[in-house]
């Protein structure tokens, strides 16, 4: 679950920019009045960014956020020890390829360029 989350956090910045990208051309194009323009900012990417960016967020998005990950976490790290607990003892080879295999992933993932 951690490794998809990460995933999903590496992947956000990428389709975020793109999605920005096309928003502001259609904006543009959309021809906003000037008292337009101020409600333009809570449309698309932008405004679920002020939902969901815990910094620009208002206080009960901060807290439905709270208790989300609050609710979240517990589950990651129960899950985790539980599957480390019920599994089976491995020999050193084994991690040793684990590891490396592990790491060579983080560093492919963290390639700009890299896709799957």
């Amino acid at each position: 679950m951690a490794a998809y989350h990460s995933l999903l956090g590496t992947a956000s910045p990428v389709r975020s920019r793109s999605i920005k990208a096309i928003e502001t051309i259609l904006k543009d194009r959309a021809g906003f009045t000037r008292t337009e323009a101020g409600k333009a900012r809570f449309i698309g990417n932008e405004g679920a960014e002020k939902v969901i960016n815990i910094d620009e967020a208002k206080w009960a998005h901060k807290t439905a956020s709270f208790i989300t990950y609050g609710g979240v976490l517990p589950l990651i790290v129960g899950y985790t020890a539980y599957f480390v607990g019920r599994a089976p003892a491995i020999p050193l080879w084994g991690r040793l390829i684990a590891a490396v295999a592990y790491g060579v992933l983080g560093v492919l993932i963290r390639q700009p360029h890299f896709v799957i």
